[in-house]
């Protein structure tokens, strides 16, 4: 195995052949990371975007059960679905989606103890952008959702009728244009919709403003 550091950002790449890491150490190429940041899919795809975002939206059309509900169906008839409550509670406590914030969310705990951080380094080392989406999601959670339309219809992407959550100015047309998070954040900005009209917004890779939708048109 063969090493080298991005001369952008200091991380570590890793080759198998060392020929190919000398003449990316010559060309003094950049980490896969630091080449795409600041680039828009429409970027990277080229002419073939308008094809494989269709192929995406098609694909994710035909999908009507997520994996975990086949699942937890195939253990329902084998006899493997019940689990202790002791386990449960384990699964609970260490889900991405435990309700955790901060430095005791599971993925946020597993970084810092990897880099050897502290969760002030951590939040020193985010960009702008990061920083204000943060914020933009503190205020966010403050409101109660439950009472916008078509939060009974909350779900996943590809599954049939779900709506997603979304902003009305979207976070990042809100950074762009220098609005403050908690106005971002507002109640007044948040709306559901269709999770095929959320998907839409990567056709639009610099931030987009929805309007309010109506799904009786």
């Amino acid at each position: 195995m063969f090493e080298r550091k991005c001369p952008s950002c200091g991380k570590v790449i890793k080759y198998k052949n060392k020929y190919n890491c000398r003449n990316a150490e010559e060309e003094n190429r950049k980490c896969k990371s630091c080449m795409l940041k600041g680039r828009s899919q429409k970027d990277l795809y080229g002419d073939r975007y308008d094809e494989i975002i269709a192929k995406r939206s098609d694909a994710l059309k035909e999908v009507e059960h997520t994996w975990h509900d086949k699942i937890a169906n195939s253990r329902r008839e084998n006899g493997t679905y019940k689990i202790s409550e002791e386990t449960r509670q384990l699964l609970r406590d260490n889900s991405y989606f435990s309700g955790k914030k901060g430095p005791d969310h599971p993925r946020i705990k597993k970084m810092l103890s990897e880099k050897c951080i502290s969760f002030e380094e951590y939040l020193d080392s985010l960009s702008d952008y990061k920083k204000y989406k943060r914020e933009v999601r503190y205020y966010t959670d403050q409101n109660d959702i439950t009472i916008l339309k078509n939060y009974d219809k909350r779900g996943k992407a590809g599954v049939v009728g779900a709506y997603h959550l979304v902003h009305i100015v979207e976070i990042s047309e809100g950074f762009i244009n220098g609005i403050a998070p908690e106005i971002i954040g507002e109640i007044s900005n948040l709306q559901f919709i269709p999770w095929e009209k959320n998907m839409e917004k990567r056709k639009n890779p610099g931030g987009i403003k929805y309007e309010a939708y109506d799904d009786t048109l």
